[in-house]
């Protein structure tokens, strides 16, 4: 994906955490609740099949931290944060880190991993919510999301400050020389004339293999072309074939 992202990965202590692309930068960042204090680390590990890369233990109060590129982009991907009483395990849906053409590996084999030496006590977290800044077209500001607890579907946002007629769209996608199927979308509301956001639904096919599905949103004369991996385009790819998560409080 060339497009900046922000990827909501869940909460610790309160603290909503989440990986952002900042140019070719990957950030951990952490957003403490109104009033509170910086979330405190003892440990943090980028891991993957095969691979775990210790970071400096970070004993000091943090909000944001670079983190290194990852090994493989088709890959499960997991972040080991502990603090000083706690293990937690965070996913990045695999592919979401690196653009394809920056690895030429074949992707792991078999469905996605749960996170590797995970203690009984220790707590797994899902991401939540991932959303993508295409940009303007036709003066809307068009937004893609994916959430965890819509598997397999992708929502496309447009917004803007007036109210107006929603934009047309036109969505197509393939994986390889194989189409996907893409389900109708229509804007969601009654009364599209005083609309500030609309929104459409779709649903690529399912794929056998992991892969990235090239998506083109076509919005009046604007054109946008992503790279997306099918751990968000496809539900036999997503979380809820992991170990299930925990609910923290």
């Amino acid at each position: 994906m060339t497009f900046p992202w922000h990827l909501e990965l869940g909460r610790i202590e309160q603290h909503q955490l989440a990986l952002e692309q900042l140019g070719r930068d990957l950030v951990l960042c952490f957003d403490p609740p109104v009033g509170g204090t910086s979330l405190a680390l003892t440990r943090i590990a980028v891991v993957q099949p095969g691979s775990q890369l210790e970071l400096q233990p970070w004993c000091a109060p943090t909000r944001s931290l670079i983190l290194p590129p990852v090994k493989a982009p088709l890959d499960d991907l997991w972040l080991l944060l502990c603090t000083a009483d706690r293990r937690y395990w965070l996913e990045a849906p695999y592919g979401v880190c690196r653009s394809p053409s920056e690895h030429r590996d074949a992707p792991q084999l078999g469905p996605p991993r749960s996170p590797p030496d995970a203690e009984p006590e220790d707590v797994v977290l899902s991401w939540q919510t991932i959303r993508l800044k295409l940009g303007p077209a036709s003066g809307w500001q068009l937004v893609m999301l994916v959430r965890q607890d819509r598997t397999g579907e992708i929502e496309l946002d447009a917004r803007r400050g007036e109210p107006g007629i929603p934009p047309a769209l036109a969505l197509t996608a393939s994986a390889g020389t194989r189409p996907l199927a893409i389900e109708q979308h229509q804007a969601w509301g009654t009364a599209p004339a005083s609309l500030h956001v609309a929104r459409y639904r779709f649903a690529p096919a399912p794929v056998a293999a992991r892969a990235f599905v090239r998506l083109l949103a076509k919005c009046g004369p604007a054109t946008f072309d992503l790279q997306l991996p099918t751990s968000l385009t496809d539900r036999s790819h997503r979380s809820v074939h992991r170990r299930a998560p925990e609910v923290t409080r």
